[in-house]
């Protein structure tokens, strides 16, 4: 469906382990966070605004193989959209300056509403401070347009303009999970699990991600992971590694 319109730092995101070479994404829900790839390096990160419990944003391996500049809003035929109509591009258009098509109907796009970025509050769609989407495009055409030359992408990216939908030479992965626990640098995280699909008491999941970083979990304290993950119910929270693994 198309959208509407005290923990670690951004800049302290993990590096997982890149599925493929080359430019790619990956988006954990939970997380409300947008990883661009070069290989096995992260080089942008972005705080997002992703589906609400009722239209959760898809997850799975998709590919982004079009790109929409000043795009046009066209409701979907859903319930939640039968009072909309068809907006030509501009500044209340709810899909912002630009949209990247990972799925029919989804996209990666910006939002003239900004103050819904880092929410659970899309109808699936994954949006994006309009500047962020600008930046965003313009990378993935570096990338997977290397016939496009760059002053046609600056003169889509200056401004409201004519609409403009390219077709990506290369396609560019992403990868969508949902993982409310995960190792962010030196901590162990705990989101809000949005979604409701955090296993059980949520410890299961807490020491999959330490297996996952690479971590020994059977060195963890289990009764500080039920701690941390009792304040994590409306608000992101983090433990060190350091006071919850247990010395080997």
């Amino acid at each position: 469906m198309v959208a509407d319109p005290a923990s670690p730092s951004m800049a302290d995101q993990p590096i997982a382990a890149a599925p493929v070479s080359g430019l790619h994404l990956e988006l954990n829900v939970a997380a409300l966070r947008l990883d661009v790839y070069d290989g096995t390096a992260v080089v942008r990160r972005y705080r997002v605004a992703v589906g609400g419990a009722d239209h959760p944003t898809p997850l799975g391996t998709y590919h982004i193989r079009r790109v929409e500049w000043n795009p046009v809003w066209v409701p979907p035929p859903s319930e939640w959209a039968q009072a909309d109509t068809v907006m030509r591009p501009g500044p209340t258009n709810p899909m912002g300056r630009v949209k990247l098509e990972f799925r029919d109907r989804y996209f990666l796009h910006g939002t003239p509403d900004p103050t819904s970025v880092g929410t659970a509050g899309s109808h699936g769609c994954v949006r994006l401070a309009n500047q962020d989407a600008l930046e965003l495009a313009e990378r993935v055409h570096a990338y997977a347009s290397p016939d496009l030359r760059s002053g046609d992408v600056t003169a889509l990216a200056s401004g409201w303009g004519t609409t403009r939908s390219i077709t990506l030479v290369r396609d560019v992965p992403l990868v969508i999970r949902y993982a409310p626990i995960e190792v962010v640098g030196s901590y162990l995280v705990a989101h809000p699990d949005v979604y409701g699909r955090r296993s059980g008491s949520g410890v299961p999941d807490a020491l999959a991600g330490l297996a996952a970083a690479g971590l020994d979990a059977w060195r963890a304290d289990t009764a500080t992971i039920r701690a941390l993950l009792a304040e994590s119910p409306t608000r992101t929270v983090s433990v060190s590694l350091a006071s919850l693994l247990k010395p080997r």
